[in-house]
């Protein structure tokens, strides 16, 4: 039997007032109310439950009516109230929306919000007339006047925790935060309208003009609250379905703009991409309506059914559901772009909405970003500046200046990429550049315009594929493309500090239609005859300039060191015709001509270069032309004695003189010095471990690691050994005045391995072989080495400088010095013993007879010592024998216990004693110290001396009787100490017998240096042995 509205609400009243009484038994009332302010704390939410409830009615239009009192709100549902719709606005958890999945609420707690705001909310819809009283219970009231079509509802307004004014406001600040996008993602709604009593009226209307495109939706708002009297938004509007979630579907939108700002209205029969644009916003997920606390960072909306929390404000991250939802989005989104590209809206000004790297995106929205970059490196959706579209790989993005003149198949040239295209222009810096560069599109700018045309002209290191190519692409050019291309790459060249690489890019156009680098030709000239047009730049690409561009295009030609033809290119076709490689002899006459008019060229500023390794000089016979380094200079042009400095075939370095009929060639001289004819000897820098010094300066360093912050210098004058191996006074002559004139710093030799040791100085090569060599003419006729020679007796004809110190260094006069020194220190200490000098040469004397010596020493230590044994009587001897007695027995026993050690199993090796015997044993029968070499100390009772056996180094590997040293007690105790040890000393050591040369090796005993020598057999069996257990 059907029952009646009225029945039915009265039957229901008495169902939810028998709930009330019980809940107010047990106090629930009052929670519940508290639960709903908990649920909804956003104030006025209650607006979005009442929108939600006419969106499900399938309403297209929704109005609201606010006084200071009453809320009012109506909608044009297709269905009205019928039972269960009663009873579910009355409910908890019963709503009919729960399996409806096109339905946007989801909660039956939603419409409770509404009584925060007001006790007792009236809903007029169908045949039903109802008020809801204490949360639960409808009580029937009288209808009130309406559309029949119309649902109502009136909202008195106050509660027990809001007053009516208080209701009122917060009402308003959510009609102010009315925009597009409360409308945005709706099905059925299209208008929303709101009227504040004495604030005026407001509205937010949607429509889809279709005649335009079908995805369009355009959104009016006009909000007097927010100070909004009229604004206009369009969107594209993108659906897809969800799987698991029904009929519902998920959405994307991008919002548009006007390319003319007095556009008002679309013209359909206009592309919809010359009218519009995708314009970025800052996106807002949607749950069908905004979720107010959640940000996305993109800039586009979204909207889907998401789990959210119960106010829909946000949306929960970690909820599976949630995550397919984005998946289906990101999908939504890679496919909405193939729809805009049909429609011409994939343009570049699209790129601003996508993510980019700068974009702070929280987590759970990343893929937007990952999955539209990977889209567009892989799919052709970049606009190219041409027409069409290209994947982000093959893309190019470069100044607009470059990309207007160079179209996709000269980049194509310049970058040599098959399918390299020019994206349509973006401004730098902006949302797109930036997403073009995470892309990592190809970016073309100045420096990359000039690093691709030198890479392709010129010519270092390329085939002749590669150079073919790329001449015949610019040579397939017409002149006035040329000289533009020429204008842009002098701006590039300029702005990039790269003026200097133009000269070696092999692309200037000649007047025979083929390209030269720049330094090959000159600017054009009428008047110039006999020359070839290849040697001309092309006057076409002069042609239509005015003045300043001619000029730049001068600029331009100048950075390519084209130059005018003048002086120096007479003499250039001078050299090219007579001296260059494999042209035949040049008659002395016609050389002499020649020669005039190249120091003529070079003395009135010409480049004296561009004769450097030309065979311009005549040898002293006539005979042959050579280069500037196989000749020199001397009498009769001016007295250097280089003539006698290799005059011999012998002689390491082969130079000649100069023939004599440059004599009437006015400033020869100056000219061939400057093409580097030698004047001197000349100071070079030598291997260092040919310096005889070379273990010194290295002593203890020689297995530190050398790396580019060392030092490693030494100097020396080419063939100085042999040309001082038979010297005469011209030699002589030549190498004081060029050691007069050398910088000091050639004077030493110096090394070091790295920046942690610091720098060892020795004599350089060079002075080490003006020391040993007898090159020093006396003035008796004598040939003497620098130390033999006192100052004085020096040649009249040399003349001698010590300003920088080289005489010092080769120690001219030096051994007059030590002999001066050496009486000096004799007759000091003389007069410290209180004798004379010649008492002290007398024993000098006597020390050349041993035994006279020995006879003389004992009987002076006989007169000038007599030592007495010392006395100490005891006096008591009973009594202290007591005393010693008892001490012993109150003194600690020594004690002792077991402990690992290493003991050495073998024998020494027993014959090393008679080994150094034999070795170190003179003439004379004495045996002397390798260390001290003095003679040892005294003889044993069987005759032979006493002397210590001290095995060389800790750690020998072989018992062998070359790994000893003889030395007298004083000597071996000192080696003993300080080297046996001192591992890091006996490593040193052995590095430096290894190292040696000779038979004396340096050993330092603490503040000491002492000289090790060794006879020949000894050394030399010693090295084998170290050689042979360092590689075993």
């Amino acid at each position: 039997m059907t029952v009646s509205p009225e029945n039915f609400i009265s039957e229901l009243n008495e169902k939810r007032s028998r709930f009330i009484e019980t809940a107010r038994e047990n106090d629930a009332e009052a929670g519940l109310r508290k639960l709903m302010a908990e649920l909804y704390p956003d104030q006025a939410h209650f607006v979005y439950e009442l929108l939600q409830n006419a969106e499900d009615a399938k309403a297209t239009y929704v109005r609201f009516e606010l006084s200071g009192q009453e809320l009012r709100f109506a909608h044009n549902g297709a269905r009205q109230f019928n039972h269960k719709d009663v009873e579910s606005i009355t409910g908890i958890g019963t709503s009919t929306k729960k399996d409806d999945v096109n339905k946007i609420g989801k909660f039956g707690v939603g419409f409770k919000a509404v009584f925060s705001y007001c006790d007792t909310p009236e809903i007029h819809s169908g045949d039903y007339s109802f008020k809801i009283e204490h949360l639960f219970c409808p009580i029937q009231i009288t209808p009130v006047s309406r559309k029949d079509s119309e649902t109502l509802f009136v909202f008195p307004l106050g509660s027990s925790e809001k007053t009516p004014e208080q209701c009122s406001e917060e009402i308003l600040k959510v009609f102010s935060r009315l925009d597009h996008s409360a409308v945005l993602f709706l099905n059925s709604i299209k208008s929303i309208k709101w009227e504040v009593q004495g604030r005026g009226k407001g509205r937010v209307f949607r429509e889809h003009p279709s005649e335009v495109h079908q995805e369009l939706a355009r959104i009016e708002v006009t909000n007097p609250l927010a100070g909004i009297k009229s604004e206009r938004a369009w969107f594209m509007v993108y659906q897809k379905p969800l799987d698991g979630h029904g009929d519902l579907n998920c959405a994307i939108a991008y919002e548009l703009k006007c390319r003319s700002s007095k556009m008002t209205e679309l013209l359909p029969d206009v592309d919809i991409a010359r009218q519009m644009k995708v314009v970025e916003t800052d996106g807002k997920l949607c749950i069908f309506f905004p979720a107010e606390k959640e940000s996305t960072g993109l800039k586009f909306h979204l909207n889907g059914p998401f789990a959210s929390s119960v106010d829909r404000a946000s949306i929960k991250h970690d909820d599976e559901g949630n995550v397919g939802i984005i998946e289906t989005m990101v999908d939504l989104l890679l496919e909405s772009m193939f729809s805009l590209k049909d429609i011409g809206l994939l343009n570049i000004e699209f790129l601003n909405v996508i993510p980019n790297s700068e974009d702070n995106i929280p987590a759970f929205f990343e893929r937007f970003r990952t999955a539209s970059h990977k889209h567009f490196r892989n799919k052709r959706l970049l606009e190219r500046k041409s027409g069409g579209f290209v994947k982000a790989k093959q893309a190019v993005k470069g100044l607009k200046e470059l990309s207007d003149h160079i179209d996709d198949s000269d980049i194509r040239v310049l970058l040599d990429s098959e399918k390299s295209a020019w994206v349509a222009g973006v401004l730098q810096n902006s949302r797109a550049d930036k997403l073009l560069d995470d892309l990592n599109v190809t970016t073309f700018n100045r420096q990359a315009f000039v690093d691709s045309v030198e890479t392709n002209f010129s010519y270092y290191d390329q085939d002749d594929e590669e150079v073919d190519e790329a001449e015949e692409w610019l040579l397939a050019k017409d002149p006035s493309w040329i000289q533009k291309f020429y204008l842009l790459l002098n701006t590039a060249a300029k702005r990039t500090d790269s003026e200097y690489r133009l000269d070696s890019m092999r692309i200037v156009l000649t007047d025979a239609e083929s390209l030269e680098y720049g330094f090959e030709l000159y600017l054009p000239n009428p008047d110039a005859l006999n020359v070839a047009p290849s040697d001309f730049v092309s006057s076409a690409i002069f042609e239509g300039l005015g003045k300043k561009p001619n000029e730049r295009i001068l600029e331009f030609l100048g950075h390519c060191n084209v130059e005018e033809y003048g002086d120096q290119d007479e003499v250039m076709s001078v050299l090219d015709e007579f001296y260059s490689e494999g042209e035949g002899s040049v008659e002395a006459q016609l050389n002499v001509e020649h020669m005039k008019r190249f120091v003529g060229f070079v003395a009135d500023g010409g480049s004296f270069r561009i004769f450097k390794e030309r065979t311009i000089f005549l040898t002293q016979d006539n005979k042959y032309l050579v280069a500037a380094e196989s000749v020199h200079l001397d009498l009769p042009f001016t007295p250097t004695g280089l003539n006698e400095v290799y005059r011999s075939d012998d002689q390491e370095v082969a130079s000649y003189p100069l023939s004599e009929d440059y004599l009437n060639v006015e400033g020869f001289a100056e000219f061939a010095r400057k093409l580097g004819v030698r004047d001197g000897l000349k100071i070079e820098t030598c291997d260092l471990w040919n310096n005889p010094h070379v273990n010194e300066l290295r002593k203890g360093m020689r297995s530190a690691r050398e790396t580019h912050r060392g030092v490693r210098e030494d100097y020396t004058i080419d063939g100085i050994k042999s040309l001082l191996a038979n010297p005469n006074l011209a030699i002589a002559s030549i190498v004081v005045r060029t050691m007069n004139g050398v910088d000091p710093r050639v004077l030493n030799a110096k090394y070091r391995p790295n920046a942690q040791y610091s720098t060892r100085y020795a004599d350089s090569n060079l002075v080490c072989v003006l020391k040993d060599a007898a090159w020093i003419p006396s003035k008796d006729g004598r040939w003497l080495t620098a130390k033999e020679i006192d100052p004085g007796e020096i040649h009249d004809d040399l003349q001698l400088n010590d300003d920088n110190g080289w005489m010092s260094a080769v120690g001219f006069g030096s051994l007059e010095k030590e002999n001066r020194a050496k009486v000096g220190a004799k007759e000091t200490a003389a007069k410290i013993l209180g004798c004379s000098y010649e008492e002290i040469e007398l024993i000098n004397t006597l020390r050349t007879d041993p035994e006279l010596y020995e006879e003389f020493l004992s009987l002076a230590h006989r007169q000038a010592y007599d030592p007495e044994f010392p006395e100490n009587e005891v006096k008591n001897p009973d009594r202290r024998r007591s005393k010693v007695e008892e001490s012993i027995a109150d003194s600690d026993r020594v004690g002792y216990e077991e402990r690992t050690r290493s003991v050495r199993t073998s024998a020494g090796s027993k014959e090393a004693s008679t080994y150094l015997r034999s070795l170190y044993t003179n003439e004379d029968e004495e045996q002397v110290c390798q260390l001290c070499h003095d003679i040892m100390p005294f003889k044993k009772r069987n005759g032979n001396f006493y002397f210590d056996s001290v095995e060389i180094a800790r750690g020998m590997k072989r018992e062998r009787n070359e790994a000893h040293i003889g030395l007298c007690p004083t000597c071996a105790a000192k080696y003993k100490e300080f080297v046996k040890r001192d591992t890091k000393a006996s490593e040193n050591l052995l590095e430096d017998i290894l190292d040696s040369e000779g038979t004396t090796v340096l050993v330092e005993l603490g503040d000491d240096t002492a000289e090790l020598k060794f006879v020949d057999t000894h050394i030399h069996d010693l090295k084998v042995l170290l050689h042979e257990t360092e590689e075993g």
